[in-house]
């Protein structure tokens, strides 16, 4: 209950409407009673971005599996992250507006929903630097897929936000497949 609160508020209003009060008032509770279940305010968002990245988790069991063409492959992925981020783009927003305070790491369950994803990504990226030194293809793909998650996840909620049409951009769904193909096309350039 406390977790579908949570949601209702940030589809709402964001990451400011997240309260222990606001969700303890939707639920019917004291926001004292939050704290036997989530450790603190952060861990309830954690719990509800860990809800969030298993929708999407789901949505990619679903597909097809990967042909080994990274064009392709990307392609298909953008279009599942993108409806999933178009479906709920404040509770997609919310995976980097909300930080942990300083000094604290994010439980190990939620790194692992975090590298189960990208582990999806490095295999999709894999063929395009295959022939690459083994210890080399494997850093370069792991780092490719976190720039990629990264900017292509910016570049979605950016659009939903209204930044994108404050610059005069394309919608980000457009600057998204853009930034794949280029940044596939710089990866065969190196090579060349």
């Amino acid at each position: 209950m406390a977790l579908d609160a949570a949601e209702a508020l940030a589809q709402d209003g964001g990451l400011p409407a997240i309260t222990a009060r606001a969700v303890a008032g939707r639920i019917g509770y004291a926001a004292g009673t939050l704290y036997n279940l989530f450790d603190n305010l952060d861990g309830l968002i954690l719990a509800l971005n860990d809800r969030t990245l298993e929708r999407l988790e789901q949505a990619l069991d679903a597909a097809p599996p990967p042909s080994g063409e990274p064009a392709r492959d990307l392609a298909a992925l953008l279009d599942i992250y993108a409806a999933q981020v178009d479906a709920a783009p404040r509770l997609w927003a919310l995976l980097i507006e909300h930080s942990l305070p300083d000094g604290q790491s994010a439980p190990e369950w939620y790194r692992q929903r975090i590298g189960r994803l990208l582990g999806r990504l490095e295999t999709v990226l894999a063929p395009a630097l295959a022939h690459r030194p083994g210890p080399q293809a494997t850093a370069e793909t792991a780092q490719s897929a976190r720039l990629l998650w990264l900017s292509v996840h910016g570049l979605l909620t950016a659009g939903h936000a209204g930044t994108i049409a404050a610059v005069g951009a394309a919608e980000g769904r457009v600057l998204a497949q853009d930034l794949i193909e280029t940044y596939l096309a710089g990866l065969k350039a190196r090579d060349t």
